[in-house]
């Protein structure tokens, strides 16, 4: 399985100074990454316990960084989710 869907690597890949707002799901529990987002500055706007999950807004070029890390399982947009 690919960290970050094909789609969304050309996108970051494309415009690596654009902000882009993103899900990103880490081996463990995800406050424990806090810190280190912050060095990278990235913003951290939620976290979800129970999909280890955060929702972040970052540059493009920092999100490509992310998901060379060993901890990160999966890099996805933030989008709308609608019910049925």
């Amino acid at each position: 399985m690919k960290k970050v869907d094909v789609k969304l690597l050309e996108r970051l890949k494309a415009d690596p100074k654009a902000e882009f707002r993103l899900i990103v799901k880490t081996v463990g529990e995800p406050g424990q990454y806090l810190t280190h987002f912050q060095a990278l500055g990235i913003e951290v706007r939620r976290k979800f316990r129970l999909t280890r999950s955060l929702a972040i807004t970052a540059r493009a070029e920092t999100a490509l960084q992310l998901a060379d890390e060993a901890w990160i399982e999966k890099i996805e947009e933030d989008q709308m989710v609608k019910t049925m």
